[in-house]
């Protein structure tokens, strides 16, 4: 999984090097992470963390109930999910 200074955040096929998933979004995500599961990602902005599942397809989802986002005034740029 990358984000990019495009705007976007992308899955990657790990064994083939192909592109299965991207998100365009308004503003350039500074980070992303992914949950040891494969199914749930963070990212996060200049102004604000957003958690996203990864569905069916490697789609990312954006209009589910489980998807949450969070304001918060420092910048963050570096995430890691602990077992």
């Amino acid at each position: 999984m990358t984000c990019s200074s495009d705007c976007s955040i992308r899955v990657w096929n790990y064994e083939t090097h192909t592109q299965e998933a991207i998100k365009s979004f308004t503003d350039e995500a500074l980070s992303v992470a992914i949950h040891p599961s494969g199914f749930h990602l963070v990212a996060s902005f200049s102004d604000r963390i957003k958690m996203m599942n990864i569905g069916i397809k490697n789609t990312l989802f954006e209009e589910t109930d489980r998807n949450k986002e969070y304001s918060y005034i420092k910048v963050i740029e570096d995430f890691l999910y602990d077992n």
